[in-house]
């Protein structure tokens, strides 16, 4: 994952980008305009393997049910990048513009692309009220997670939250893992520190954006869409069936609600995560490792 900022430069200059740009519609005049440009495995300078790989996930009958495509995944990243900026700081009528370059895609590929401007907009100096965070949590049935384990990564467990079934919560999914599972939410919060040099903490109750998808339909109707909090993320639902044994009429707001409270702990984590490794770059490997 390699993630670019550029800017702020001039308005009239960030237009003339290429057609896999994606502008703020309705922007303040004042305000800097900001353009998305995803590149997915499978597009532009994509590798013939991972094309190839990406036209077999597509085809597959156990794919995610809502494949992530360029346009939502700008929309998140966006929607998150918009809220953060701070305004006043950047010069009227300007705009910066975001690149992300996905090397490869095994599933939690926009959280981990959210997590990269948050760090490419840090080194780039931009002016900030706030950095984010995010993360991807997949909720699956604590009987078919019996039957297929994790696929080796550290994975946390829960029970309840979903009527009275017990389900298991698995952090960073693989996409086999997603296409497993009942429910994905990726989601990004604001965090801050507290006081001058502390810890990051990640505001929980506020929601840049978020994309969930569910295979679990609402009372048997098809699911809608999942918007965003406070900077009105972009998202999206799609249902997939019946609620499975165990899990009421309202399994997929339940399911859902689940992922979410899941995924503000584990951004946490990688907010901690981003700051050690910030400090240990500018501090010459003071802390033993690399951003």
């Amino acid at each position: 994952m390699v993630a670019s900022v550029l800017g702020p430069r001039a308005a009239s200059a960030a237009s003339s980008r290429g057609a896999g740009a994606a502008g703020a519609p309705g922007a303040a005049a004042a305000a800097a305009a900001v353009s998305v440009e995803w590149r997915g495995p499978g597009g532009a300078g994509a590798s013939a393997a991972a094309a190839a790989a990406a036209a077999v996930a597509a085809s597959s009958s156990s794919a995610p049910p809502n494949p992530l495509s360029a346009a939502s995944a700008a929309s998140f990243i966006r929607s998150c990048v918009q809220a953060s900026l701070e305004q006043r700081e950047l010069p009227p009528r300007s705009a910066v513009a975001v690149v992300v370059h996905v090397l490869s895609a095994d599933g939690g590929e926009l959280a981990a692309a959210a997590n990269a401007v948050a760090a490419a907009l840090s080194d780039a100096a931009m002016p900030l009220r706030f950095s984010f965070a995010a993360a991807t949590v997949s909720v699956a049935a604590a009987a078919a997670a019996a039957a297929a384990p994790a696929e080796g990564k550290g994975k946390g467990a829960g029970a309840g939250g979903a009527g009275d079934a017990p389900v298991l919560l698995l952090l960073d999914p693989t996409a086999s893992e997603e296409a497993r599972c009942l429910a994905t939410a990726t989601v990004a919060f604001p965090c801050a520190s507290r006081e001058p040099g502390g810890a990051p903490v990640v505001d929980s109750g506020s929601v840049l954006a978020v994309r969930c998808c569910s295979r679990v339909a609402a009372g048997g109707a098809a699911g809608g869409g999942a918007g965003g909090g406070k900077a009105g993320g972009g998202g999206s639902s799609e249902s997939g069936g019946p609620p499975p044994s165990g899990f009421g009429a309202d399994a997929e707001c339940s399911l859902l609600a689940v992922a979410v409270d899941a995924a503000a702990r584990g951004a946490q984590r990688v907010a901690e995560f981003g700051r050690t490794s910030l400090e240990a770059s500018l501090g010459g490997g003071r802390s033993g490792g690399g951003a």
